[in-house]
């Protein structure tokens, strides 16, 4: 069990980053610079071959065709960007939380069985995957489209809640010995309840179109963090024996 001094730092990306995090943060980056410096047309049509919309997904499945109609815009939406500020706001929480995250992963006791970059690439991916289904999923018949790496922090998140509000159940067991599992499982809910109102709050205020020119897809917000939060334990257990 680990104590307060034990534990991860906010700041690790500013202060020691993971080279897996730093590498998909500049990678982002690069892409989209390279974006930014393209013809305002040509960036556009490279958004609408990747972006995520939901009707055009459906139309898609309905004639067949998974790979370009499906495959291409959920794993390609999460490589763009709207504007500066969306990216900022994006490699930021990937940067800070994704440190986090992998130094949780790094840290997990046991020998190590995988390899940490690999599982924690694979959970990021699937993150944001699994918010642009859910995206799909709300919006079936909406043709406004989505491009981002929102959804994947999101799961960032969510793994984030789960290492704390676990952790904190670990300290009071060994501390107090009452802090039962249904507590931990009312706290999840009580704080998950919280984050997703004030997510969908935010994604659909005024600020949101001031900082994006649009409203934020807080579906993919939600269903990221879900992701994050229910599966991350799998996650980290893939990265080491005996935890």
């Amino acid at each position: 069990m680990r104590t307060n001094t034990d534990r991860n730092d906010w700041l690790g990306f500013f202060k020691d980053p993971p080279d897996t995090v730093t590498s998909i943060v500049l990678a982002l980056a690069t892409i989209q610079i390279f974006m930014f410096l393209l013809p305002i047309g040509a960036m556009r049509r490279i958004w609408r071959w990747f972006e995520l919309s939901p009707a055009r997904v459906m139309h898609a499945l309905e004639k067949g065709d998974v790979i370009t109609g499906l495959v291409r815009p959920i794993l390609g939406h999460m490589v763009f960007h709207v504007n500066v500020m969306h990216m900022v706001i994006n490699l930021l929480a990937l940067g800070l939380m994704g440190s986090y995250v992998y130094r949780e992963m790094e840290n997990a006791p046991g020998a190590k069985t995988h390899d940490v970059p690999v599982v924690f690439i694979a959970f990021l991916i699937l993150s944001g995957m699994f918010a642009g289904f859910f995206f799909v999923l709300i919006n079936q018949s909406s043709w406004q489209a989505m491009i981002g790496a929102s959804g994947a922090a999101s799961g960032l998140f969510g793994a984030i809640v789960w290492i704390n509000l676990m952790r904190q159940r670990k300290i009071d067991d060994a501390v107090q010995g009452t802090h039962s599992i249904f507590i931990s499982i009312l706290m999840i809910f009580g704080v998950s309840a919280l984050i997703i109102g004030a997510t969908i709050f935010f994604d659909t205020s005024k600020l949101s179109y001031i900082l994006f020119k649009s409203a934020s897809a807080w579906q993919a917000h939600v269903g990221g963090y879900i992701f994050g939060l229910l599966f991350y334990p799998l996650f980290e257990r893939l990265t080491s024996a005996g935890h």
